[in-house]
This record gives C-alpha cells, sequence and structure tokens, in this order.
C-alpha cells in the first residue's frame, strides 16, 4: 500500500495535476447545494495515499470518529466515499439499490472475468440477472444442493481421516479446511466430467493458481487510483492475472470440449452439464456462452473457497482462546449427534449454540471487510451528502458490526448476543447493522452452499477432534487486510481424537497395525513366520543374531513402536547394544548405532549391503526400481549412476546452470523482499527455489516461459503427495504375504500420482522428440535422449529410465535442501553468536554492495561449518534407506541372514558421545577444529549426512552448491526475527526426512543499503 507513491506518479505529476483539477472543478458544478461529505483534505494529486494504513478497516474507523459515519478520501485521482453505520448502509442497500447496484471494478479483477463477464464484476443489467437466476435459482437450489450432499460427505471424511492420521503432530488448520472445500466445489462444478486422476491433477493445479490470484487481488494497483496510467499497467499486475486467466481458460476449454464430445443426452450430474445444456437452448436476448461459464465457476471457487476456509481459521482460532466457548459447543454436538456417530447435514439445524458461534465469529472477522466497492450509477444523496456519479463506494462492514451504539459489548467474543436475539440476525441482509455478505442485490449468491459447508466442517472438526496449541506458542488474532480478512499468521494446532470408534479411517497408522486384518491372517502368518524363523536359524551357523527386544508373536515389537524411530532405536541400542535386532511384522530388522558397525557394512562388505531394501510405495514410484534409488545393484544400477555422476552432476554440467540457480536465487530474494515485514514460512521459500532450479535443469530449455511455471506447479503438487505417501508406514512391508491386498491403498494411491507424474513427463518427453535432437544441447532431458538414440545394446536406456532418474532427483533434491536450509535458520536464530558470526563472514567475503554468488562459497568456510554441524544434529536421513544384504554374513561378530532389513542410525552415530565431545551441543567450531577431516563423501563413519560407499546420494553436488547458495543469501540479504509472541520449536517430525515438527516462521528484514540488490 505505501509503494503507491513511486517514481512513476511523480513523473506523470503535472498531467495528473491538470486532470485532478479539471474533474474537481467540474464536479463541484454538478453538486447543487449538497455537499461532498467531510473527510481528511490529502495531498494534491495523491489525496491521502502518503497516510494510509495496511489495516483499511481500522484506518477508515479511526477516520470515522472524526469526519462521521459518512466520509470521503480522496485515493490518487480517485473519489471515494466510505460508510460507516448501519443507517447509512441501508440507504445504499436498500432505499437507493438499483443506483448502487453496479460495483466499481478493479483493473485486474476486468481481466479476471473476461471483461466482467461474471456474476460478481458484470454491470447491474439483463446479463447480470440472467447470470444469478442461473446461480441462484438453479445452481445454488436446495435441489442442486442436496444432490451433491454425498460428495460434501464423502471430502469431510476425507478431511478426518487425513487429520487423524497426523494426531499428536502440528497441523495447518486453514490448509486442511482449503483443500475440502476446493475438492467440494471443484466436484459440484466438473467433477461428473472429469474423472479420478485426471480430477486430481486437475485440482492441485487449479489450487496453486488461485492462490495466485487472490494474491495479485491482494495487492493495490496504481491503474486503479490513477486511470489515466491503466494502460500503461505499471505494476504488471494486469498481465500477471492475464497470463493465469489464460492458463484457467485452457483447462476449462478442455474440460467443457470433452464434455460437449460425450454429448448431452446422459443424465446430469454436475454443474456444467446443466449449464451447457442452457448454452445449447440459448436466449435470443440474453444468451449465456462458455466465456460466461468460464467466469461463473472462477467467482464460485474463488468465493466459495475464500468465504468457508478464512472463516473456518477464524472460528477455530477464537473458540481456543476461548475454551468454555469450544466446550459448550461440543457439549451441544455429543447431545445431537452423540460420541458413536458421525456429524450428518442433517444435524446442522439442530446445532444453535455453533450456529451463533459462526455469527459471531463473521461480525467480529467479516470474510470482506469492506464490501466489494460499489459506484452509483447516477448522482445522489446520502445522510444529506452529495454522492456524484462514478463515486468509488466502501461499506464498513468491519466498523458497522463493531460499532457500540448497535452492539453491547462490540469487542467482546460472545456468542450467547446471537441466542438472545434467536431469529433477528440471518445472513440475507435485512439487518443492517450485520451484513458479513453483503444485502441486497448484490448479496453474495453462493451463500447457501458456504453456509452449509461452514457448518459442517466446523461442526466436524470440533466433534471428532481435541484442539492443542503446539507448545511455546500463544494465539495471535490479528488479521491480514486484503480482499479478504485472513489471519496474520496460520493457525497451528494440535488435533487429538474425542471419538472411541475412528469410524472415519481408511488408513491404518503406525500405532494400529496390530489391527483385524492381522488377527484374520494369523494362522497363515504364524506358520509362515516359523518356517521362516526356523530357516534362517538352521542357515545362521554358529554366529547367533544380534540381541534386542523379543517382541510378540506374530507381530513382534510393532505395537510398542513410537513415531520418533531414530530416538527409540538409539535408546535401544543402550540396552542392547549398538548392533541390534528387531523384528516388525515378519521382517527381521537389524540397527547399526555406532560408527564401526557402519564402517562394517558401508566399506568391508560395502558389495553384498549394495542393495536397497524397497518399500511397495517405493517400487510403485521408481517403475518397479528402474531408478538409481531403488534399482538393485548390478549393471542397470551402474549404468544409471555413470550417466547421473559423470554427465547430470559433472562440474561442466553444473558450471552450465549457474545463470539458472542464480536467476532462481534471485527471484527468491525478490519475493522475500516484497513481504519485508511480514511473517514468512522459510521452508516453502526455499522450497520453490530449489524445485525451480532442479526442473529448470531437467527441462528448462524444453518447456519454458509461462508453461515452465504451470508444468512446474503441476509437478509440485504431485511431488508433495508423493512424500505424504512415502511417509506412512505400509502393513503391506511388514508381512509382504498381504501386500497383494494392498489393505491400506498406499501402492494404489502411489500408482495414481504415477499416472499423473507419465502425464507430465510423457508430454515434455514428446515435444522435445518432435523438435529433433539436432540442436544444442541445453537441459538434461536433451542429454539423456540423445544418449538413448545412440544406444547400448548391453544396458539400453529407456524413457522410463529417464522419467525414474527425474523423480529421483526432485525428490531428493528439494527434502535435502529445504529441510536442511529449515533447520540451519532455525538453529542460528537460536543462536544470534552464530548468526552474527555468519553474517560478519559474508559483510568480509561478499561485502554489502553486492549479492552473493557461487563463487564466493569456497572462501565462507564458517558457513560450511554452520551447515556441517546442523547436518550432524539434524541429518536429513535419521536412518538411512534401509538395506539388504544379498548374501548372510557377519557384522560385529553377529549374523545377518540373508534379506535383513539393515538400518543405520545416522542420527544417533552423530551424537555418539565417544565420537563427539558435548554431542548435544550446537557448535559450528568443531568442524573448523577438524578442517578438511569431516566432508560429506562418507570416508569419515562418525559423519554419514549423505550416506557413503556405493550408495553415497548421487545428487550430492548439487544439493551441497545450493545449500550453501541458498542459506548465504538468506541471512546476507536479510535480519531475521520470530513474530511476536512465539518461541523457536526444534522438535523433530520423523520421516523418511527428518522435518521439524512446526514449520519455521519469521520475519524478514532487508540488510542491504541499495534497494537495487532486492529486484
Amino acid at each position: 500500500m505505501e509503494e503507491l507513491g513511486t517514481v512513476v506518479i511523480i513523473l506523470s505529476a503535472v498531467t495528473l495535476s491538470i486532470s485532478w483539477l479539471l474533474l474537481t472543478v467540474t464536479k463541484r458544478s454538478r453538486l447543487g447545494s449538497s455537499p461532498l461529505p467531510p473527510g481528511p483534505r490529502g495531498l494534491p494529486i495523491i489525496g491521502s495515499l502518503p497516510f494510509l494504513k495496511r489495516d483499511l478497516p481500522c484506518y477508515f474507523a479511526e477516520l470515522s470518529n472524526v469526519y462521521g459515519p459518512i466520509m470521503k478520501v480522496r485515493l490518487g485521482s480517485k473519489l471515494c466515499i466510505v460508510l460507516g453505520s448501519s443507517s447509512a448502509a441501508k440507504e445504499v442497500l436498500r432505499d437507493h439499490d438499483i443506483t448502487f447496484a453496479n460495483r466499481d471494478p478493479p483493473v485486474v479483477a476486468l481481466a479476471a472475468s473476461h471483461g466482467a463477464m461474471d456474476l460478481v464484476w458484470a454491470p447491474y443489467g439483463l446479463q447480470w440477472r440472467m447470470l444469478r437466476k442461473v446461480c441462484v435459482h438453479q445452481l445454488m437450489s436446495n435441489n442442486s444442493l442436496e444432490a451433491c450432499l454425498p460428495l460434501r460427505r464423502r471430502e469431510v471424511r476425507k478431511m478426518v481421516a487425513s487429520i487423524h492420521a497426523k494426531a499428536g503432530e502440528t497441523i495447518k488448520i486453514g490448509e486442511q479446511i482449503y483443500a475440502t472445500i476446493f475438492n467440494v466445489i471443484a466436484s459440484m462444478l466438473w467433477g461428473d466430467t472429469v474423472k479420478a486422476e485426471e480430477f486430481t491433477c486437475t485440482s492441485v493445479e487449479f489450487r496453486h493458481v488461485l492462490e495466485e490470484m487472490v494474491e495479485i487481488y491482494g495487492k493495490p494497483d496504481v491503474s486503479d487510483l490513477f486511470p489515466i496510467l491503466a494502460r500503461f499497467d505499471i505494476q504488471g499486475l494486469a498481465r500477471r492475472m492475464k497470463r493465469l486467466v489464460s492458463w484457467v481458460d485452457r483447462i476449462l476449454d478442455a474440460i467443457i470440449d470433452q464434455k460437449q464430445r460425450e454429448g448431452s443426452n446422459k443424465e446430469s450430474k454436475d454443474f456444467l452439464q446443466f449449464l451447457l445444456q442452457i448454452v445449447e437452448q440459448g436466449d435470443p436476448k440474453t444468451p449465456l456462452t462458455t466465456t460466461h461459464i468460464k467466469a461463473l465457476f472462477m467467482d464460485l471457487i474463488l468465493a466459495g473457497t475464500d468465504t468457508t476456509w478464512t472463516t473456518s481459521e477464524w472460528a477455530m482460532a477464537e473458540m481456543m482462546q476461548h475454551p468454555a466457548v469450544m466446550r459448550k459447543a461440543q457439549e451441544e454436538l455429543e447431545q445431537v449427534v452423540g460420541m458413536n456417530n458421525n456429524v450428518e447435514e442433517s444435524h446442522l439445524p439442530k446445532l444453535k449454540y455453533l450456529d451463533a458461534v459462526v455469527k459471531e465469529v463473521l461480525r467480529l472477522h467479516p470474510v470482506t471487510p469492506l464490501m466489494l466497492p460499489r459506484s452509483p450509477s447516477k448522482s445522489c444523496t446520502i445522510g444529506g451528502y452529495m454522492v456524484p456519479k462514478g463515486t468509488r463506494i466502501f461499506i464498513n462492514v468491519w466498523a458497522l458490526q463493531r460499532d457500540p451504539d448497535s452492539w453491547e459489548n462490540p469487542l467482546e467474543f460472545s456468542p450467547e448476543r446471537f441466542l438472545e436475539e434467536t431469529g433477528k440476525h440471518d445472513y440475507k441482509g435485512n439487518d443492517y447493522r450485520y451484513i458479513p455478505f453483503g444485502s441486497g442485490r448484490r448479496l453474495c449468491a453462493g451463500l447457501p452452499i458456504a453456509e452449509r459447508m461452514l457448518m459442517y466442517v466446523l461442526a466436524t472438526f470440533l466433534h471428532s477432534f481435541e484442539w492443542d496449541l503446539p507448545e511455546n506458542t500463544m494465539l495471535n488474532l490479528e488479521g491480514k487486510f486484503g480482499i479478504v480478512l485472513k489471519k496474520a499468521e496460520p493457525l497451528l494446532a494440535i488435533p487429538t481424537p474425542r471419538l472411541s470408534n475412528p469410524v472415519f479411517l481408511n488408513c491404518i497408522a503406525m500405532e494400529e497395525l496390530g489391527s483385524v486384518v492381522l488377527i484374520l491372517s494369523a494362522v497363515t502368518l504364524c506358520i509362515s513366520w516359523l518356517l521362516l524363523w526356523v530357516t534362517k536359524r538352521s542357515r545362521a551357523g554358529s554366529s547367533p543374531l544380534p540381541p534386542g527386544p523379543r517382541g510378540l508373536p506374530l507381530i513382534g515389537s510393532l505395537p510398542f513402536l513410537k513415531h520418533d524411530l531414530h530416538r527409540q532405536f538409539a535408546e535401544l541400542s543402550k540396552v542392547y547394544g549398538p548392533i541390534m535386532k528387531i523384528r516388525l511384522g515378519n521382517k527381521l530388522c537389524i540397527v547399526l548405532g555406532s560408527s564401526s558397525a557402519a564402517k562394517e557394512v558401508l566399506k568391508d562388505h560395502d558389495i553384498t549391503f549394495a542393495n536397497h531394501d524397497p518399500t511397495l510405495a517405493a517400487l510403485a514410484a521408481s517403475y518397479g526400481g528402474m531408478d538409481i534409488v531403488w534399482a538393485p545393484y548390478g549393471s542397470q544400477w551402474r549404468m544409471l549412476r555413470k550417466v547421473c555422476i559423470h554427465q547430470l552432476m559433472s562440474n561442466n554440467s553444473l558450471d552450465a546452470c549457474s545463470s539458472l540457480r542464480r536467476r532462481e536465487v534471485r527471484k527468491m530474494v525478490a519475493d522475500i523482499h516484497a513481504k519485508t515485514g511480514e511473517t514468512i514460512n522459510i521452508g516453502e521459500q526455499i522450497y520453490a527455489a530449489i524445485l525451480n532450479v532442479i526442473t529448470g535443469m531437467l527441462w528448462g530449455d524444453t518447456v519454458k516461459g509461462e508453461e515452465f511455471s504451470c508444468t512446474g506447479a503441476k509437478f509440485r503438487c504431485v511431488l508433495d503427495e508423493i512424500v505424504e505417501i512415502f511417509r506412512k508406514p505400509n502393513v503391506s512391508d511388514l508381512f509382504p504375504i498381504l501386500a497383494r491386498f494392498d489393505i491400506q491403498g498406499l501402492a494404489r494411491q502411489m500408482k495414481r500420482c504415477m499416472l499423473l507424474v507419465d502425464q507430465i513427463l510423457d508430454a515434455i518427453i514428446d515435444r522435445n522428440q518432435k523438435e529433433g535432437s539436432n540442436k544444442e544441447s541445453k537441459d538434461f532431458l536433451q542429454y539423456l535422449l540423445r544418449l538413448m538414440e545412440q544406444g547400448d545394446p548391453k544396458m539400453p536406456l529407456t524413457t522410463t529410465h529417464i522419467k525414474a532418474l527425474f523423480l529421483d532427483l526432485t525428490l531428493a533434491g528439494t527434502d535435502t535442501t529445504w529441510t536442511t536450509s529449515e533447520w540451519a535458520m532455525a538453529e542460528i536464530m537460536q543462536q544470534p553468536a552464530v548468526m552474527r558470526r555468519a553474517q560478519e563472514e559474508l559483510e568480509q567475503v561478499v561485502g554489502l554492495n553486492t549479492t552473493v554468488e557461487e563463487s564466493h562459497l569456497p572462501k565462507l568456510k564458517y558457513l560450511d561449518a554452520v551447515v556441517k554441524e546442523v547436518m550432524r544434529l539434524h541429518p536429513v536421513l535419521p536412518l538411512l534407506l534401509r538395506r539388504s544384504p544379498s548374501r548372510s554374513c557377519t557384522i560385529g561378530g553377529y549374523m545377518v541372514p540373508m534379506g535383513t532389513g539393515i538400518w543405520i542410525n545416522t542420527w544417533a552415530i552423530h551424537r555418539d558421545p565417544d565420537s563427539w565431545e558435548d554431542p548435544l551441543e550446537f557448535r559450528p567450531e568443531r568442524f573448523l577444529e577438524e578442517a578438511g577431516k569431516c566432508d560429506y563423501k562418507g570416508n569419515d563413519y562418525r559423519y554419514i549426512p549423505f550416506g557413503s560407499g556405493r550408495r553415497l546420494c548421487a545428487g550430492l553436488p548439487i544439493a551441497e552448491k545450493m545449500l550453501m547458495y541458498a542459506l548465504a543469501t538468506f541471512i546476507h540479504s536479510f535480519e531475521w526475527h520470530l513474530p511476536e509472541k512465539t518461541t523457536l520449536n526444534l522438535e523433530e517430525n520423523f520421516g523418511v526426512a527428518l522435518k521439524k515438527a512446526e514449520p519455521l516462521l519469521a520475519i524478514p528484514t532487508p540488510r542491504l543499503s541499495n534497494p537495487e540488490l532486492y529486484i
């Protein structure tokens, strides 16, 4: 907001001054006897722009205390009038409803709505009435919504199952709700037209683009304040919006084309089919076109998702701040629903107290705090003041819903006020003290689905779980102004199941692996287990198996496992020694917890232990082990590793991509600089930059520009889902006899994800092959396709190998770098002296008048030590990917049978007091004292963050470069502080990768004096 008094405006001063003066004189001459409302004078040309604050509703409310409830304020050359009382709102919304029925759309809104061909921004007239009739009487009718009830139930159940799987972990409440609401609305619109995997792919892409659209909507635009400058689009917001709309059009056009090819004879099951029938029937006066359909769909998705998830997040925050309110709402749910049943939509009308809670939330935190701006179609008088035609009208809903003249104790969260006046307040806008969804002709058209989903989601959240804040955190109820009023910080909470019968679940968590399925299979499994045990004992000869906990028959130690396996194994090693066996189901596993034992496996018996022990999900994700991570040791693996190490990760290849890395890191810095003073998620910033670097190296010269961004967005969504599947324990891995049944459905989920990966990568590979292989190779894909054409009859490289290799590099490359970077930032923010020393080193090596370059990195000895210390305390893989010996052998005097699962507890080895002085202390200096002794190549078995031997991480060269580059840039370019009332949480969340239990949120402040260094 404060950036609007920019150089561009100053350069346009003369023209603008003349325009402003002429406009003022002209309007004054038209006003007659009625004066304009009072208001701050402002400055010539730019009006009150320099004095605006970020929280406009609060700022306008303060000005209204001085100038009254009807107040003018000039923003640039635009005259705006702000209404801050229910009586003034009533005049506009009821008495002069037709006059004020038009919106005043910003430039980006026109771009997003195909020139106002939607319901939200269309001018009042025949087209708008036609669209509203279609929406209100057809799409949002009771019959239509009832027909979609199974869909809403299914998505809410999926949400609960997803949360239950994360019980005890910290989750983002808003994200959970957003995904559910989006899936509901998208399915209602086209879910019957786009099936299964196709629907999932379309949805994740769509969501990414929508988030960017909302971000653009929230930015003030100089083109709206100085319309004379709109043609230049100085900030580029209209161009960005048009690019996004173009992408959305391609998706929706494909969906519409598919539906039209199928024909209109089949029974209508989604909204798209119904709308296409209206298009075919036609109305010569106001025909409905496919452009209208696309614009209408965008309205429903944008407005529907934002309204519901934002209000739900506010509601959960308020109830967690007021435990008595939450308890009362849960007691009502126990009475109406019961503790042995799920919430159904039929229960909602009986939940009077929860309804009052939602209404009170919308009173204090209205979704659109300044109702979407209106503009009178003719000059008129409101409250005795002249309102000229074309003026922008803001109704300060936030202020009038906190008006002490209308509400008793207006700042207090008291749902009871809506019980006392039951029936008086609804969402239809007839009481002008309470208009969270607007009023009159422009009342929110999506109100019916928003009201249902709000109550359904909240009731389910409260009924299914208890909610607690993470340790050492406090609730922050500050808002962040935009078109929508969101929480300044996302709401993080820890769910605990309330219901004794987890009927929602469709997956089996770690602690539930001793389930009915296993009991029913007991006889077969028991026989298999006994035969396996006898066979292995007979093969073991004189050497015994390692010691370890006995466990139970059949299921072994499964019931005793904890979520943080690496810590539990370290504790058990203190009892049973550094080489320990543990039975998980009918799988014999051996855990190594010392550097000497690791050395025997990784060096002395390297070939014997060169095979990984892939999970079923890993086999599905690697096309049956056709990648470099999971392929069995042999000629295929050697071929893939040779391609990766000697070609893709060679110094020449990486140097050729240095400009790409520089570009993405600069973009990351510019993005962070634009959020100066705001709370950002550090991990997300780094993740996006790393993914863009890696995908750019892989196919950046084949797919360019806007298409590269869209493809990257699709790929990221699929990767996130693949990582989530990898994290879940799978009963099929522990009882291979059950693998064919895929009880948890994880293999099926992974195969669906791989279909999406195939769609993306096959399209990229096909394009490159069509373009031919004569052009100079600039990305890895082109090189690999040339290698495939040349061919090797003994061990040919195929497109399946290429896809599997690409997936390895993106998954491993992104997780390693962003996870370690987040841990590093957390540790050095916890240790300010370390941060200061690293910054001083950067000032000496880089200087404060330039940016970090890769050429600086070898000179940053202290920062290198910081990174190594971070990877000692927080290795990305706390348990190295499980290995399996190709034959029985002896390790440390114990027999290790062929096929055993071998875990190397890197986390424990890195904290071994026999190897490290003060092992639990974060002290980078230890790596300066032993300079050169500890590197990432795995030759010192006390320190193996990237593994060792033949299976040393193949992506190490790019990971090492990007880790140092990203961290050096972060701490050189910005100072970092925690948000108020928060403390650092260094707890871990165990999975394949060791991540922080809570995302690291921090506030950046620029360090460099030259602002051009942030562009």
